[in-house]
């Protein structure tokens, strides 16, 4: 895939780092090679005022950050040298520091959308919408610790919370004691099951209510009605 350093998008990507790096340390794991090399060679010579790191492979983007103490913000291109963009969102947001995330994606597919909200992203962009100023929304979102998500693809949204799943009887009643500030463990000798299988419980509760942690999960359990 040829990548045009002087192009439209290219300019528009790169506005969109130097709007995050005036108030996020960011690590970006980007594609094409081409593009991420220049971003990186015009980010040297340009002072910011935060630090910006960028790779093209997941696994070393993975690595650097599991390295890093301050929080910070992860760009992630849907399409990645060494794979999804998905899987980075994934193993990122269900690490114990989860960072905050922003999936920029080629296309609207439905499904996608859904798997990257499921995963916990807290922005997601369609690259084609870079250039018309909506990203600002999407920083100051950010700042205050608020998702947000391309107005191109909040239908997609509002479509899946319309058909989003309910939690069972047994899900209700693990997530109480998730909101109790349980652990795993506890929360298995109380009910008689294994640590491992509250742990997908767990998982499975904060993929229904869009939860990033167990915190936000219980937020989500009492706005939904599921606590009293």
């Amino acid at each position: 895939m040829e990548f045009d350093p002087d192009s439209l998008v290219f300019n528009a990507r790169y506005d969109l780092f130097q709007l995050l790096v005036n108030h996020f340390n960011v690590i970006a794991c980007l594609y094409p090679r081409l593009f991420a090399v220049s971003v990186a060679r015009i980010s040297s010579q340009r002072p910011n005022k935060k630090k910006v790191k960028i790779f093209t492979l997941q696994s070393e983007a993975l690595t650097y950050f599991e390295q890093q103490p301050e929080p910070l913000v992860v760009v992630i291109c849907q399409r990645l040298e060494d794979g999804s963009g998905l899987d980075l969102l994934k193993q990122l947001k269900a690490h114990a520091r989860s960072p905050q995330c922003l999936l920029l994606l080629l296309n609207d597919h439905a499904a996608i959308v859904e798997e990257a909200q499921q995963y916990g992203a807290d922005a997601i962009f369609l690259e084609s919408s870079l250039g018309n100023g909506e990203i600002n929304l999407a920083v100051e979102c950010l700042l205050q610790g608020r998702t947000y998500i391309d107005s191109r693809l909040e239908a997609i949204a509002d479509y899946r919370k319309s058909q989003k799943d309910e939690l069972t009887q047994r899900e209700v009643a693990i997530l109480r004691l998730v909101a109790e500030g349980k652990t795993n463990s506890e929360i298995g000798q109380e009910l008689h099951l294994a640590s491992s299988t509250v742990r997908e419980y767990v998982q499975t509760i904060m993929r229904k209510l869009n939860a990033r942690d167990r915190t936000s999960a219980a937020i989500a359990g009492l706005r939904e009605g599921y606590l009293t």
